[in-house]
């Protein structure tokens, strides 16, 4: 989703693990929009020694929930209706170029999209905090609720399990939140303890960076809303 797109920096990755890194990403889509990103990435690539898979709070219904679109598409009005909308409809990316040469255009909710340049796929936001989260608790003041549909966790663990049966080490990831926003998640809890439990089960590891163990969680200089993060 649009946390890898903009959290994962392939440039300090690589630079920890000595591997060329690259990011297959686009903001709001779930693990159906993934796996046609990530086929059309192996069409030109080798498969990836390690791969990190992104598990979004937000992305585990049958259908991508935003509870408020603003967060996760900043440049979008709140009545540009983006919940009635095929994932499908939000994404275009040249194929005769490669994924690594796309760029992201929101069509049917920008008349004019702001083309900007990404680094591996990676999209850096240099952003300070937008308000949106204020806005947000004035929406939502008695917080609201994850869907979770057992068909989309059980896709999201299948394609890790299938990826590493093909020598693929896979690690899934939770994305930091500013922890102010945790208050307002009514089922987080339990959400996580689902998520954890499909992922003993498949036998894969689940790195949690949005919890009270992730300092950075609780430093709103780090965010530029509280579902990401900015440079």
């Amino acid at each position: 989703s649009s946390r890898v797109h903009r959290h994962c920096n392939p440039e300090i990755i690589s630079s920890m693990t000595h591997l060329k890194t690259e990011v297959i990403a686009e903001p709001g889509a779930k693990i159906d929009v993934f796996e046609r990103l990530y086929d059309d990435y192996l069409k030109r690539n080798h498969r990836p020694k390690i791969l990190l898979v992104g598990i979004d709070l937000t992305g585990l219904d049958s259908l991508m929930y935003l509870p408020y679109p603003e967060q996760f598409y900043p440049s979008i009005g709140p009545f540009d209706r983006i919940l009635e909308m095929p994932e499908y409809n939000c994404i275009r990316y040249p194929k005769s170029f490669g994924y690594f040469d796309f760029k992201e255009l929101y069509l049917d909710i920008i008349e004019y999209p702001v083309l900007t340049q990404h680094t591996d796929g990676f999209l850096v936001r240099n952003e300070k905090w937008n308000d949106s989260f204020e806005e947000f608790i004035g929406k939502y003041a008695h917080g609201y609720t994850f869907k979770a549909y057992p068909p989309t966790l059980n896709k999201i663990f299948r394609f890790m399990s299938e990826e590493r049966r093909s020598g693929v080490r896979c690690i899934g990831f939770i994305a930091p939140e500013y922890h102010e926003v945790w208050k307002y998640e009514n089922n987080r809890a339990s959400i996580l303890k689902e998520i954890f439990r499909y992922a003993d089960s498949a036998r894969i590891m689940v790195l949690n960076f949005s919890d009270s163990s992730y300092k950075p969680c609780f430093n709103k200089e780090y965010f530029y809303n509280s579902q990401h993060l900015n440079s």
